[in-house]
Protein backbone atom coordinates (compact mmCIF):
# COMPACT_ATOMS: atom_id res chain seq x y z
CA UNK A 1 0.00 0.00 0.00
CA UNK A 2 1.39 3.41 -0.72
CA UNK A 3 1.75 5.85 1.86
CA UNK A 4 -0.06 9.21 1.54
CA UNK A 5 2.79 11.25 0.51
CA UNK A 6 3.70 8.54 -2.00
CA UNK A 7 -0.12 9.67 -3.12
CA UNK A 8 0.61 13.39 -3.02
CA UNK A 9 3.97 12.95 -5.06
CA UNK A 10 1.79 11.23 -7.96
CA UNK A 11 -1.26 14.00 -7.79
CA UNK A 12 1.01 16.20 -8.31
CA UNK A 13 3.26 14.79 -11.02
CA UNK A 14 0.05 14.13 -12.96
CA UNK A 15 -1.04 17.91 -12.42
CA UNK A 16 2.21 18.80 -13.77
CA UNK A 17 1.41 16.58 -16.68
CA UNK A 18 -1.72 17.67 -17.58
CA UNK A 19 -0.95 21.32 -17.59
CA UNK A 20 2.15 21.03 -19.36
CA UNK A 21 0.17 19.50 -21.97
CA UNK A 22 -2.79 21.46 -22.03
CA UNK A 23 -0.59 24.64 -22.33
CA UNK A 24 1.51 22.97 -25.16
CA UNK A 25 -1.31 22.04 -27.30
CA UNK A 26 -3.14 25.39 -26.62
CA UNK A 27 0.48 26.97 -27.67
CA UNK A 28 1.00 24.68 -30.95
CA UNK A 29 -2.79 25.58 -32.11
CA UNK A 30 -2.21 29.55 -31.56
CA UNK A 31 0.95 29.62 -32.77
CA UNK A 32 -0.07 27.67 -35.95
CA UNK A 33 -0.88 28.99 -39.17
CA UNK A 34 -2.12 27.51 -42.21
CA UNK A 35 -0.56 28.51 -45.89
CA UNK A 36 -2.87 30.83 -47.81
CA UNK A 37 -4.22 29.21 -50.76
CA UNK A 38 -5.37 31.58 -53.74
CA UNK A 39 -8.61 30.44 -55.69
CA UNK A 40 -8.72 31.81 -58.83
CA UNK A 41 -12.12 31.81 -60.60
CA UNK A 42 -12.12 32.46 -64.25
CA UNK A 43 -16.24 33.03 -65.53
CA UNK A 44 -17.68 31.46 -68.11
CA UNK A 45 -17.70 34.14 -71.08
CA UNK A 46 -20.65 33.13 -73.80
CA UNK A 47 -20.37 35.04 -76.46
CA UNK A 48 -21.22 34.68 -80.56
CA UNK A 49 -21.02 37.09 -83.29
CA UNK A 50 -22.25 36.84 -87.42
CA UNK A 51 -19.49 37.15 -89.60
CA UNK A 52 -20.13 36.63 -93.38
CA UNK A 53 -21.09 38.42 -96.61
CA UNK A 54 -24.32 39.32 -98.39
CA UNK A 55 -25.96 35.32 -99.06
CA UNK A 56 -23.36 33.29 -96.78
CA UNK A 57 -22.99 33.51 -92.69
CA UNK A 58 -21.64 31.84 -90.14
CA UNK A 59 -21.33 32.03 -86.08
CA UNK A 60 -17.88 32.99 -84.44
CA UNK A 61 -18.08 31.91 -80.79
CA UNK A 62 -15.80 34.29 -79.04
CA UNK A 63 -16.68 33.15 -75.71
CA UNK A 64 -13.96 31.55 -73.54
CA UNK A 65 -15.48 27.93 -73.42
CA UNK A 66 -17.48 25.61 -75.81
CA UNK A 67 -20.73 26.65 -76.92
CA UNK A 68 -23.83 26.02 -78.87
CA UNK A 69 -25.47 28.12 -81.27
CA UNK A 70 -28.23 28.51 -82.39
CA UNK A 71 -29.73 31.06 -85.47
CA UNK A 72 -33.04 33.05 -86.37
CA UNK A 73 -33.61 34.09 -89.89
CA UNK A 74 -35.69 37.05 -90.15
CA UNK A 75 -36.37 38.20 -94.01
CA UNK A 76 -37.47 41.43 -94.85
CA UNK A 77 -37.82 43.67 -97.69
CA UNK A 78 -36.88 46.88 -97.54
CA UNK A 79 -37.13 49.94 -99.66
CA UNK A 80 -35.48 53.18 -98.28
CA UNK A 81 -34.06 51.80 -94.74
CA UNK A 82 -38.24 50.89 -94.09
CA UNK A 83 -38.99 47.60 -93.93
CA UNK A 84 -41.98 46.56 -96.85
CA UNK A 85 -45.28 45.52 -96.12
CA UNK A 86 -45.34 41.93 -97.61
CA UNK A 87 -42.93 39.41 -96.10
CA UNK A 88 -40.55 37.78 -98.74
CA UNK A 89 -42.28 33.73 -98.99
CA UNK A 90 -39.17 30.94 -97.91
CA UNK A 91 -39.06 28.75 -100.98
CA UNK A 92 -40.84 31.01 -103.75
CA UNK A 93 -38.56 34.68 -102.69
CA UNK A 94 -35.85 32.79 -101.21
CA UNK A 95 -33.98 29.54 -100.09
CA UNK A 96 -31.82 28.64 -97.13
CA UNK A 97 -29.14 26.00 -97.36
CA UNK A 98 -27.82 25.18 -94.23
CA UNK A 99 -25.61 22.01 -94.38
CA UNK A 100 -25.13 20.65 -90.45
CA UNK A 101 -28.07 22.97 -88.85
CA UNK A 102 -31.36 21.46 -87.83
CA UNK A 103 -34.34 23.44 -88.29
CA UNK A 104 -36.92 23.13 -85.15
CA UNK A 105 -39.74 25.54 -84.37
CA UNK A 106 -37.94 28.82 -86.47
CA UNK A 107 -34.30 27.92 -85.56
CA UNK A 108 -31.64 26.62 -86.67
CA UNK A 109 -29.48 24.34 -84.39
CA UNK A 110 -25.79 24.15 -84.74
CA UNK A 111 -25.98 20.57 -83.01
CA UNK A 112 -21.81 20.26 -82.60
CA UNK A 113 -20.28 22.86 -79.71
CA UNK A 114 -17.84 25.19 -80.83
CA UNK A 115 -14.58 25.86 -79.51
CA UNK A 116 -13.79 29.46 -78.94
CA UNK A 117 -12.55 30.83 -82.12
CA UNK A 118 -13.82 28.80 -84.35
CA UNK A 119 -17.04 29.45 -86.78
CA UNK A 120 -20.02 27.34 -87.52
CA UNK A 121 -20.87 25.78 -90.83
CA UNK A 122 -21.96 28.37 -93.01
CA UNK A 123 -25.99 29.56 -93.52
CA UNK A 124 -26.55 30.42 -97.33
CA UNK A 125 -29.79 32.11 -98.20
CA UNK A 126 -30.06 32.66 -101.67
CA UNK A 127 -33.14 34.67 -103.08
CA UNK A 128 -34.82 32.86 -105.65
CA UNK A 129 -37.43 36.07 -107.08
CA UNK A 130 -37.32 39.69 -107.77
CA UNK A 131 -37.89 41.81 -104.75
CA UNK A 132 -40.99 43.80 -104.87
CA UNK A 133 -41.02 47.16 -105.84
CA UNK A 134 -37.85 48.28 -106.07
CA UNK A 135 -37.01 46.58 -102.75
CA UNK A 136 -33.89 45.01 -101.53
CA UNK A 137 -33.77 41.34 -99.50
CA UNK A 138 -32.49 42.16 -96.45
CA UNK A 139 -32.42 39.09 -94.19
CA UNK A 140 -32.15 39.87 -90.22
CA UNK A 141 -29.85 37.16 -88.51
CA UNK A 142 -29.84 36.75 -84.81
CA UNK A 143 -28.17 34.64 -82.85
CA UNK A 144 -27.18 32.77 -79.64
CA UNK A 145 -25.10 30.68 -77.36
CA UNK A 146 -25.06 28.84 -74.50
CA UNK A 147 -22.41 26.89 -73.04
CA UNK A 148 -21.91 23.22 -73.94
CA UNK A 149 -20.81 21.78 -70.61
CA UNK A 150 -23.05 20.48 -69.02
CA UNK A 151 -24.90 18.98 -71.35
CA UNK A 152 -28.41 18.67 -69.98
CA UNK A 153 -28.28 22.64 -69.05
CA UNK A 154 -28.58 23.36 -72.77
CA UNK A 155 -31.09 20.91 -73.46
CA UNK A 156 -33.48 22.35 -70.87
CA UNK A 157 -32.93 26.13 -72.04
CA UNK A 158 -33.55 25.22 -75.77
CA UNK A 159 -35.38 21.74 -75.89
CA UNK A 160 -33.38 20.82 -78.19
CA UNK A 161 -31.75 17.43 -78.09
CA UNK A 162 -28.65 18.06 -77.86
CA UNK A 163 -25.75 14.53 -78.56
Amino acid sequence: MMNKKTKIIIMFISLILVITASVGGTYALLSSSATPQKNVFIPADISCCITGEESEYTVKNIGNVDAYVRVAIIPNWQKNGNIYALKPISDSDYSIVADGWELIDGYFYHSIPIAPGESTSPISIELLASPPDECEFVPEILAESIQSQPADAAKEAWNYPFD
